[in-house]
């Protein structure tokens, strides 16, 4: 999987300050070795003002989620990018660590059989799904 197989339009990670949902990570884009970069939209105007706001980035109190709930755990540092952004200069902020999830790759034998595996589910789902 490489960046390009992620879909612009949906988030791989939502941003949390205190329980409250502040935003959404897109597009993600290896920046330099430790630090990778997300398009960041905010999903209230409460949530705009929260993530434009310097002080934010301070400190380490956002806490970050995936699509199914689990914290990846990385260290959530800005860099000086963080300056840009909360002052509406680019939409785009840099995260430490913090890489685009990998979907779990099959065993190193079953590999060459992983693509006649896929489609024999889809066969077996599609079959289940038109008899119901």
């Amino acid at each position: 999987m490489t960046l390009d197989d992620f879909d612009p339009d949906v988030a791989i990670y939502d941003l949390y300050l205190d329980e409250v949902h502040i935003a959404k990570l897109y597009e993600p884009r290896f920046e330099e070795m430790f630090w990778c970069s997300y398009r960041v939209e905010a999903v209230s105007d409460e949530g705009d003002a929260i993530v434009h706001d310097e002080t934010l980035w301070q400190g380490v109190d956002v806490k970050v989620f995936d699509a199914e709930g689990n914290e990846p755990g990385a260290l959530i540092a800005a860099i000086p990018s963080c300056e840009d952004f909360c002052a509406r200069e680019t939409d785009r902020m840099m995260f430490r660590s913090l890489w685009p999830p990998q979907p779990p790759q099959p065993p190193t034998l079953l590999k060459p059989f992983s693509r006649l595996v896929r489609w024999i589910k889809s066969c077996f789902e599609s079959a289940k799904s038109s008899r119901e």
